[in-house]
């Protein structure tokens, strides 16, 4: 019977342990979508930005050195698209392997409270 107990104990310890490991993954998962929310809020700023270039640069007065600085921000941000899908493809996948491990740990956790109430229910 004291081995029997002992076990239990194991069980109940590591399902607790499992379970503390969960809030820090999720608080993981929910900064990496807070990430890919700031990224898209620069997607969608610099898109704004590159729309006033464009509309500036439609100005017939514009001086040649205020063309040059518009065109030159223009070439910059034409460049952003590249660096941001690849900052959101390294999100994605982080992302994926966050949820991925939450869900495993979640399956473990209720693997073990599943076996932890079958074996308590058999020493009652």
């Amino acid at each position: 019977m004291e081995l029997r107990e002992m076990h239990l104990e194991l069980m109940e310890d590591r399902r607790e342990a499992l379970q503390a490991t969960l809030p820090n993954l999720e608080r993981e998962a929910l900064a990496v979508q807070e990430r890919q929310q700031r990224l898209q809020e620069e997607r969608s700023s610099q898109a704004q930005e590159m729309a006033e270039i464009e509309s500036q640069m439609a100005q017939s007065g514009l001086a040649a050195q205020e063309r040059s600085e518009l065109e030159t921000r223009r070439v910059v941000l034409a460049a952003s698209p590249v660096r941001l899908n690849a900052q959101e493809g390294e999100l994605a996948k982080k992302d994926a392997e966050v949820r991925q491990r939450v869900a495993l740990l979640q399956q473990r956790i209720q693997r073990l409270t599943e076996r932890f109430g079958a074996l308590t229910s058999g020493t009652r």
